[in-house]
């Protein structure tokens, strides 16, 4: 089952400010804490949802990478190399670039996310594997921008790039 969009979550829009994001979280969170509701399961479920969607939608980084990847935005890489590092992780310059470096690798954790999974094959010699390399790769987006809705112009301005997906 895919997760719910975190600004339906909130029962906020899509343009929200940050004070605006922060008082649904509050409202929502005291409505269904585990400590006031604790006979229904239900409502830790719906807890752990609303902080999920505010801890994604309360940093301007990670609602940025939301707004435009949505969910895929947070899917952990499960590929593993038997080189024992994640080769996944050498494109890591390549999407710090583009995307802000939304499948960055390390200690950090990203929150778990169901939904469809995305993957990316590619075949490298081992000598690129093992000196590095540079491949040209392409990501569709299974979202669309809400700023230009998928046209890659902003409102009515014609030739004029999107600024929020640079389309």
């Amino acid at each position: 089952m895919a997760k719910r969009d975190y600004y339906e979550v909130l029962g906020v829009p899509r343009n929200a400010d940050e004070m605006t994001i922060k008082k649904a979280y509050r409202r929502l969170a005291r409505a269904y804490h585990p400590d006031v509701n604790r006979d229904d399961p239900e409502s830790e479920e719906k807890f752990k949802e609303v902080t999920e969607a505010y801890e994604i939608l309360s940093d301007p980084q990670k609602r940025q990478r939301y707004d435009q990847f949505g969910q895929l935005g947070y899917e952990e890489s499960r590929y593993r190399s038997p080189f024992g590092f994640d080769t996944f992780d050498m494109f890591g310059d390549v999407f710090n670039m583009f995307f802000g470096s939304p499948f960055a690798t390390g200690t950090r954790t990203r929150p778990s996310s169901r939904g469809s999974d995305a993957g990316i094959t590619t075949v490298i010699t081992f000598e690129e594997a093992a000196f590095g390399t540079q491949k040209e790769i392409s990501l569709e987006s299974q979202v669309r921008c809400p700023g230009c809705n998928g046209r890659g112009s902003a409102g009515d301005a014609g030739l004029i790039q999107c600024p929020q997906c640079w389309g």
